[in-house]
Parts: C-alpha cells; sequence; structure tokens
C-alpha cells in the first residue's frame, strides 16, 4: 500500500504567474508570502495569472481553519479577494489585491526533464525562516513532477523552480511505499516526494465560498482523527487485558487509564482536539463506557448479568454502531466542494473496514468474553 502524507500544519503557499513568458523570472524567495491561520503557517508566492495576482498554494494548507492571513516576507499584510480551488488536485489561488513586488513566472512548456534540476524553496518544518533545498527532477508527467530535493513538513505548497527561476511545479505531498519483492532495496521503495505541475492539465478553478470548505474540511480532519483515536484507544483496551489490571482496584486502575488516554487527546476538553464536539463525544461515550463496564467488573461486586451491567453493555454496543456508522452517513450524505474533496472523502470511507474490524474485537471481548 502506498500512503500519500498531506501535512496539515508548518505548510507553504506560493504566488505563481501565468504561462512561460521564456523570461528569466526574479529571484525566487522574494516571491513568497507566509500564511497565519488558528491552527498553524504556511508559505506561498506570487504569480500573475490572466493579468491578476494570486497567491497559489495547496488545498490543504488552507484546511480546517475558519480565516488566516497573509504576509509577506518584509511583514506586509495582504488584502485577498476571491478563494478559487482546482477541481481534481490539491491546488488553491487566492486572489491578492495590494502585492507591490514582482510575481514568479510560470514554465508551462517545455515539460520538465528526467534529470533537470531545481530548488523548493520554503519554510521548512515551519522555522520562519526560507530555506532552498536543491535535487533533480526523477519524474515528469502531463499533471505531477517527482523531485528529488528532500523537502519535509512545511514545505507543501512550496515552488519547484527550474535553474532560470521558473516555477514548474508546486511542492505537494510524499508518498510512503510498503517494499515488495520487487521494488526492495530500490527507490520506489522508500519515500517519493511529488509535486503538483501548473499546467491547463490543472486549471479548472472553482470558485468556492471558504464558510463551506472550512465545514467540509474540518469534518474530515475531525473524521480522520476520530479513526485515528479509536485504533489507539482500541488498542489501550487490550493492552490493559494483557497486564492484568483486573488485578487492580477501580480506583488505580481508573487512574491508569486517565494517564494513558490523555497521552492521546482523551480528555474532558475537546477543544483543540476536535473541530465538531459531535466525533468527540462518539469516542467518548465509547471511552465512558469501557470505564464504567470495567471498573465495575474489576470490584467484583456486581454480577455481569445485572440490570446495571446490561445497560452498560447496551451503552457500549451503542457507541460502537455508532462509530461505524455515523462517518459514514456524514460522508455520504456531503456533497462535496470539488471531486477532489470527494476523493478525500472516499479515502476515508476506505478506512472504514479497519473500524469495523476493530469495533468487532471490542463486542466480542466484552459481549462474549465477559459473559
Amino acid at each position: 500500500m502506498t500512503i500519500r502524507i498531506f501535512p496539515l500544519l508548518l505548510t507553504m503557499l506560493l504566488y505563481i504567474p501565468s504561462a512561460y513568458s521564456g523570461t528569466k523570472s526574479i529571484s525566487p524567495e522574494q516571491a513568497l508570502v507566509v500564511i497565519i491561520s488558528e491552527t498553524g503557517k504556511g508559505t506561498g508566492f506570487v504569480a500573475s495569472i490572466g493579468g491578476t495576482n494570486y497567491i497559489i498554494t495547496n488545498t490543504h494548507v488552507l484546511s480546517a481553519t475558519p480565516s488566516f492571513e497573509c504576509y509577506t516576507v518584509d511583514g506586509q499584510l495582504l488584502t485577498i479577494g476571491k478563494i478559487e480551488f482546482e477541481a481534481n488536485n490539491d491546488l488553491a489561488r487566492i486572489q491578492v489585491r495590494d502585492f507591490g513586488g514582482t510575481p514568479l513566472n510560470i514554465r508551462e512548456f517545455p515539460a520538465p526533464r528526467l534529470g533537470e534540476p531545481i530548488t523548493v524553496y520554503g519554510n521548512s518544518k515551519g522555522a520562519n525562516v526560507i530555506t532552498d533545498i536543491s535535487g533533480k527532477v526523477l519524474g515528469s508527467g502531463p499533471a505531477e513532477l517527482e523531485v528529488s530535493a528532500e523537502f519535509v513538513e512545511g514545505n507543501s505548497g512550496s515552488p519547484i523552480v527550474d535553474s532560470d527561476g521558473l516555477v514548474i511545479g508546486v511542492a505537494t505531498y510524499v508518498t510512503e511505499g510498503e517494499p515488495t519483492r520487487i521494488s526492495a532495496n530500490t527507490r520506489y521503495a522508500g519515500a517519493r516526494r511529488m509535486g503538483i505541475r501548473l499546467t491547463e492539465f490543472n486549471s479548472r478553478w472553482i470558485p468556492i465560498s471558504f464558510n463551506s470548505f472550512y465545514k467540509q474540511s474540518a469534518m474530515l480532519y475531525d473524521i480522520n482523527t476520530l479513526i485515528n483515536h479509536f485504533i489507539e484507544v482500541q488498542q489501550l483496551m487490550f493492552t490493559e487485558k494483557e497486564k492484568r489490571i483486573e488485578k487492580l482496584t477501580s480506583k488505580t486502575y481508573l487512574k491508569i487509564r486517565e494517564t494513558r488516554w490523555t497521552e492521546i487527546g482523551y480528555t474532558d476538553n475537546p477543544q483543540g482536539i476536535y473541530f465538531t464536539p459531535t466525533w468527540y463525544s462518539l469516542l467518548k461515550s465509547l471511552c465512558d463506557a469501557h470505564d464504567s463496564l470495567t471498573a465495575v467488573r474489576y470490584e467484583g461486586k456486581v454480577s455481569t448479568r445485572s440490570h446495571q451491567m446490561r445497560m452498560l453493555f447496551s451503552q457500549l454496543n451503542k457507541s460502537l454502531e455508532d462509530l461505524q456508522q455515523m462517518p459514514r452517513k456524514a460522508i455520504q450524505s456531503t456533497a462535496w466542494v470539488t471531486p477532489f474533496y470527494k476523493a478525500c472523502g472516499d479515502d476515508l470511507l476506505a478506512r472504514m473496514p479497519e473500524v469495523d474490524q476493530k469495533a468487532a474485537q471490542v463486542y466480542e471481548h466484552f459481549n462474549y468474553g465477559w459473559k
């Protein structure tokens, strides 16, 4: 399986211009901007497309934040206008009205050549300093390119620039593949760094209300977080069993549970974990049912066939059912703002069978192993 990594925070924006002009561009770092939001920082560059200046970046740079501000390297707060998203790719462009500098130029033709030297400019690791990472083109296609420049978190949205200072792509994602018998000991078994080209192939720009985009991106973030947290919580449940916590008093057990689950974000305050309390509540309901069942069970004072235990089993089973069904319903019922975002939702749906498997294990353990 190949996994795409989209850093949500510490990402980078780029400002981009129109098609290849045949002239050498300015120094790329002079056109970079910094984007600051409630959830992180990003970087970008200015470009002129059809006579209008835009900030070009990855869609995921703007995800899961209700607002953001854009600053030039000199500290000027830019006035932004309409925001558009590319229909099928992780690209966004933001109209800017008062950029006084010279935007970068885009090289649409000729296509990137294999072995061609390139540089990726950006805010690597979100350290608030502009860096340059040298490399070469490893792969070239009509919509994407692969480079050897080892860009990292904070470089999403960075311009991939040729030796003339022209933008040939936008640093977007890193794949992590699992080595197979054939790919083992080749470069295809490790991380591969990919960029999106700025060509007519990727030019279906859709104007979208940023509020609508924010709501959908926050939902995707929350569901992804919920899946990750549930998998971790399920593993902790079985870790506790293996460590024979049944020998501990319920008071001691609950203290251990509180310490462990706090480490993965299970707290009584959903702020900073989930954007929407609904998704946090799903996980908390499961955790509360598990806590109560385990505490009563380990105290040994209540029969597993008592009314109290039956109610707790019912709560646990309902929580497991909701964890399996509610994310599916939310994703399938959403009118996605772009085909690209629908694909992101489909990626999360593809993870749900793992949730089903983990939920079945919890169900069997508590409903059969305890009765």
